[in-house]
């Protein structure tokens, strides 16, 4: 449970730059690939497809792009915290520590010279967090907390924060930082999914589907939200909402031989 507790919610530490999406990830692949057809030295589309592959947990392509936009833009440091990011779900984890310990000094200094910028905050946060250094995480984020005043920064700060302390199995910690993020931007999605995989894990179904369903609400091409609603409602033994929402997964992502083999075997715990 451990596990499964660390990667579900390492995922969300950075779902803020997947959130709430007007375009389905099909459609920014779609998009990206035309303009990389037209132009394979542009790093930014790679990056942007590589999001998307992330989007639709395709951990593989998602590597290659990150790798290609590295390769045009060695200089830019996320993209190693992206692709490390993605080694990380893809159970890669040596490589996403060797990208995540290229990361963690660049953003250390820059923070140094820069010490404003929130989104370098965030971004070590992270890192720390993949790195199980989570105390480290707590303090970087609280200090970003201190100095930013807009809503939806904070936020995310707060979700991020609480995703850490969720790591820790700090849950009153967790529950009171995605609660604080909900308030001060009540249409982000992913304190929601935060939140509601916390009450999964405390077993508050209820508390857990509320939330889930908000936050499929807010954000209907976000694949998590459906795919722990399916999770909690199998949990609950309710086989039918368990399928319905797997299947929004699929709509998501057709082509997910994963959701498509669990689908298999919802079904059959059903008969």
């Amino acid at each position: 449970m451990k596990k499964i507790l660390n990667v579900a919610l390492l995922l969300l530490i950075t779902a803020g730059a997947y959130a709430a999406k007007v375009e389905t990830p099909d459609e920014i692949i779609a998009a990206q690939t035309k303009i990389i057809q037209a132009n394979p030295n542009d790093a930014e589309a790679y990056k942007k497809r590589g999001e998307a592959y992330f989007g639709k947990r395709d951990f593989n392509k998602a590597i290659l792009d990150y790798t290609q936009a590295i390769k045009l833009n060695p200089t830019d440091m996320e993209l190693y915290a992206l692709r490390g990011r993605s080694y990380y779900n893809n159970r890669d984890i040596n490589s996403g520590i060797e990208d995540y310990e290229k990361v963690v000094p660049y953003y250390e200094e820059e923070i140094k010279r820069h010490p404003n910028k929130i989104e370098n905050y965030r971004i070590l946060g992270a890192a720390y967090s993949y790195l199980d250094e989570y105390d480290k995480s707590i303090s970087i984020m609280s200090k970003a907390i201190k100095i930013t005043s807009d809503n939806t920064e904070l936020a995310k700060l707060y979700s991020n924060r609480g995703n850490v302390y969720g790591i820790k199995k700090d849950f009153a910690h967790a529950i009171e930082d995605f609660t604080k993020a909900i308030e001060l931007d009540p249409k982000l999605d992913f304190p929601y999914i935060g939140r509601g995989f916390i009450y999964a894990v405390n077993g508050d179904f209820d508390k857990a589907i509320s939330d889930l369903e908000q936050a499929a609400k807010l954000s209907p091409h976000n694949l998590t939200a459906y795919y722990h609603l399916g999770a909690v409602y199998f949990e609950k033994g309710d086989y039918t909402n368990a399928s319905k929402n797997l299947r929004e997964c699929l709509r998501i992502d057709p082509n997910n031989g994963y959701l498509k083999n669990l689908l298999n075997r919802i079904d059959e715990a059903d008969k």
